[in-house]
C-alpha cells in the first residue's frame, strides 16, 4: 500500500506562525479600533448644526444664497483640527463649511459691510475681523464655496460639559476645577467662577491647560499679590502675558514691579507682533506713578512716535511738564491725521475738556455670550484706562463700560465717538454716567469732565 505524503515541518511552522501573526493582528485591530472610538467618542468635539454655532455667536450673520455644508463641516478631519487647535490661540475653534454659486468676493464684500455695521473691526494687512475676543476669517474654499473660521476665548460647551461631569464625580478635581473657573468667567457666571477658583486653588495643577487657565483667569481678576507666584509659575515669556502681568502689577500698585516687567519684555518678538508702544505706554504710567516724570515722559513720546494714538497721553505729559509748544504741536499733528478729538481741543484751547481716558478697548474675554451670563444689559462693553492723575481714575479701576448715560454701545469706536461728541460742549466738572460691571456687580458711576490742558 502506498504511504501518503507527509506534511513538511516547515510548512506546520509556517502555518503556526501565520496563526499567532493573525491572532496578533487582529487584536492589535481590535484594541487600536477601540482607542480610536474612545478618542472619537471623548477627545473630539460632537458635530454641529447651524442652531449650536448661532448659540455661540448669536448674531453671526449667514450668507442669504449659502447652504450650509453640515457634512464637511462635520468631517473627522476638521473635528480634530477644532481640538488640536484649542489653547493655542483660542479656546473655542471651528471650520463652518458653506456651498454657494455666488463669486467669493461677493460673499467676502457682503461680509465686510455685514460684519462692520455691528461692530467687528476689518484687519486689512492680515485679512480677518476682529471683536474683544472673537476672531473670524472669512476664506474662500478651493473645492467650492467658501468656509468661516471663528475663534473665541472661552471654552466650548461640549468641553465645559465634560469637565463638570468630571467634578460631579469628584469635586476635588482641582484641573478641572481650575478649567470651569476660567469657562465660568468668559461666559459672565462670576459666582460660579469664584466657587471653582476657590477649590482650583487648593493644590498645584500638574496639567499645562488647566495650569494656563487659571493664570490667564488671576490676570484678569485678581485683587491681591498672593496670586503673583501663581501667575508667574504658570505664565510664560510671551508679549501678551507680560503685558497682562503688568497690568495686573498696575491695578495692585505695585509701579516698580511693573517696570521692571515691562523693561524685561522688550524682545524681537515684542517688536514683530506690535506691542513695544503699549510696553512704553505702560512703563511710562508706573514711572510717573513713582514721581519719575522725565523718564515717564520719554517713554510716552517713544510710544508715541511708534504709534500716533497716543497723542491724547503724550501731549498731555508734555503740558504738565511745561513743554507747552511740544504739546501743541502734538495736538495739531494729530488733528491733520483726523484724530477727532484733536481737533476740537485745537479750537477750545484752554476751554477743551476730556475725561482723562487714553485708551479703551474690548476685554480679551469678551463675546456677545458674556452679556447674557452676566445678567448685563448691553450690546458691546469697554475696559478703560486713564492717564496717571486722572480723577476718573478710582471710579473706573477694574471696571467694564457697557453703556454711557444709559445708551449702549456696539463697539470700541462708538464708545470714542459718544465721548469726543460730548466734549465738545462739555465743561469742567459737567458729569457722565457710566454703567459698568465690577467683579460681579452692575453699578452706575459719575465721572466728570476734566481739563485737557491742566
Amino acid at each position: 500500500m502506498q504511504q501518503k505524503p507527509s506534511v513538511p515541518r516547515w510548512l506546520w511552522w509556517l502555518f503556526g506562525c501565520s496563526l499567532v501573526i493573525g491572532f496578533i493582528v487582529f487584536c492589535s485591530c481590535g484594541i487600536g479600533g477601540f482607542f480610536a472610538y474612545r478618542l472619537v467618542k471623548q477627545e473630539l468635539p460632537p458635530p454641529v448644526t447651524l442652531a449650536d454655532i448661532q448659540k455661540i455667536v448669536p448674531d453671526l450673520p449667514i450668507y442669504p444664497k449659502a447652504q450650509f455644508d453640515e457634512r464637511l463641516t462635520n468631517s473627522l478631519q476638521s473635528r480634530f483640527s477644532w481640538r488640536a487647535l484649542m489653547g493655542v490661540y483660542r479656546e473655542t475653534q471651528f471650520y463652518l463649511y458653506f456651498r454657494t454659486g455666488d463669486p467669493f468676493e461677493k460673499v467676502k464684500n457682503w461680509y465686510r459691510r455685514q460684519l462692520i455695521q455691528i461692530g467687528w473691526e476689518y484687519c486689512e494687512t492680515d485679512d480677518f475681523f476682529s471683536r474683544g475676543g472673537e476672531t473670524l476669517v472669512v476664506a474662500k474654499n478651493p473645492l467650492g464655496g467658501f468656509f468661516l473660521y471663528y475663534g473665541n476665548a472661552a471654552l466650548p460647551d461640549w468641553f465645559i460639559q465634560r469637565l463638570e461631569e468630571r467634578v460631579k464625580q469628584n469635586s476635588n478635581d482641582s484641573e478641572a476645577q481650575a478649567s470651569l473657573a476660567y469657562s465660568y468667567f468668559c461666559l459672565g457666571r462670576w459666582q460660579d467662577s469664584q466657587r471653582a477658583l476657590q477649590r482650583a486653588m487648593q493644590k498645584p495643577l500638574l496639567n499645562k491647560d488647566a495650569q494656563r487657565r487659571l493664570a490667564k483667569l488671576l490676570l484678569w481678576v485678581g485683587s491681591d499679590e498672593k496670586v503673583l507666584p501663581i501667575v508667574r509659575a504658570y505664565g510664560d515669556d510671551a508679549p501678551w502675558w507680560r503685558f497682562e502681568e503688568a497690568r495686573l502689577l498696575l491695578r495692585l500698585g505695585k509701579w516698580k514691579e511693573a517696570e521692571q516687567v515691562l523693561t524685561s519684555a522688550f524682545s524681537p518678538v515684542a517688536r514683530k507682533e506690535g506691542w513695544s508702544d503699549w510696553f512704553l505706554m505702560l512703563r511710562g504710567i508706573a514711572r510717573w506713578k513713582q514721581n519719575k516724570l522725565k523718564e515717564a515722559l520719554s517713554d510716552f513720546e517713544d510710544a508715541y512716535r511708534l504709534e500716533q494714538s497716543w497723542w491724547q497721553l503724550t501731549a498731555w505729559s508734555n503740558w504738565r511738564l511745561g513743554k507747552r509748544e511740544r504739546a501743541r504741536e502734538i495736538v495739531r499733528a494729530a488733528a491733520q491725521e483726523g484724530y477727532g478729538n484733536a481737533e476740537n481741543i485745537l479750537k477750545r484751547g484752554g476751554r477743551a475738556v476730556w475725561l482723562g481716558i487714553v485708551s479703551a478697548h474690548a476685554p480679551y474675554w469678551l463675546t456677545k455670550r458674556w452679556f447674557e451670563g452676566a445678567k448685563v444689559q448691553g450690546k458691546w462693553a469697554v475696559e478703560v484706562l486713564s492717564t496717571p492723575e486722572s480723577q476718573n481714575e478710582t471710579m473706573l479701576k477694574d471696571a467694564v463700560v457697557f453703556a454711557v448715560n444709559g445708551q449702549p454701545f456696539i463697539s470700541d469706536n462708538e464708545f470714542w465717538h459718544r465721548l469726543i461728541t460730548m466734549s465738545e460742549r462739555a465743561k469742567v466738572g459737567d458729569a457722565v454716567k457710566f454703567s459698568i460691571w465690577r467683579r460681579g456687580k452692575v453699578e452706575q458711576v459719575i465721572v466728570k469732565f476734566e481739563p485737557f490742558f491742566k
